[in-house]
């Protein structure tokens, strides 16, 4: 991830988001999925976007 961006953004994301279920973290391998495949969807981007973000960075005063 580090790395630099290229065309392989998506899949490295995919198999981040994979590799963050097997450990127990689920939440943050959904937000990192949804996070990548928002930006492909025809609408409700930033809403996805926004949505992800909050799976693992939740407001203040949200739970």
């Amino acid at each position: 991830m580090d790395a630099g961006s290229d065309h392989l953004d998506d899949a490295v994301r995919a198999v981040l988001a994979l590799a963050l279920t097997d450990v127990g973290r689920e939440r943050e391998a959904v937000a990192l999925a949804i996070a990548a495949l928002a930006p492909h969807l025809p609408r409700y981007q930033r809403s996805m976007a926004n949505y992800a973000r909050l799976l693992v960075d939740p407001e203040p005063g949200h739970v």
